[in-house]
């Protein structure tokens, strides 16, 4: 039977554009408060991350530090993963790994957002 996998790229531009929408800001404004142009934010959020360095400038325009993205993206692969979702670094031709869509992913990062703020 099929199971569906997302790759870390989509998780990671899946936390990126949840973080980036929690600002209230559009890509263009977002872009234009850090540095990057409204192309750049656009295609990180696509999962095309590019250089550490727009990785670095984006988390300091979402006031947080690397580690703590790398933290959330962490949590959300563990979340992923307790649904039996699988993440991989990439989907392999010809496996029986169905591709999940990057707004899937993000609906994903919505609701592990959600679930840890319930009170316990």
């Amino acid at each position: 039977m099929a199971k569906l996998a997302a790759t870390y790229e989509l998780v990671i531009a899946s936390v990126l554009s949840v973080k980036r929408k929690d600002t209230n800001l559009t890509q263009k404004q977002f872009g234009a408060r850090v540095g990057l142009s409204e192309f750049v934010v656009a295609r990180m959020e696509q999962g095309h991350t590019g250089s550490l360095a727009n990785l670095y400038i984006f988390t300091r325009g979402l006031q947080i530090q690397p580690w703590e993205l790398f933290k959330e993206v962490d949590d959300l692969v563990n979340f992923m993963r307790r649904r039996d979702v699988a993440v991989v670094v990439k989907i392999p031709e010809g496996d029986d790994l169905v591709p999940m869509k990057r707004k899937v992913v993000e609906s994903y990062a919505t609701i592990m957002k959600y679930e840890f703020r319930l009170p316990q």
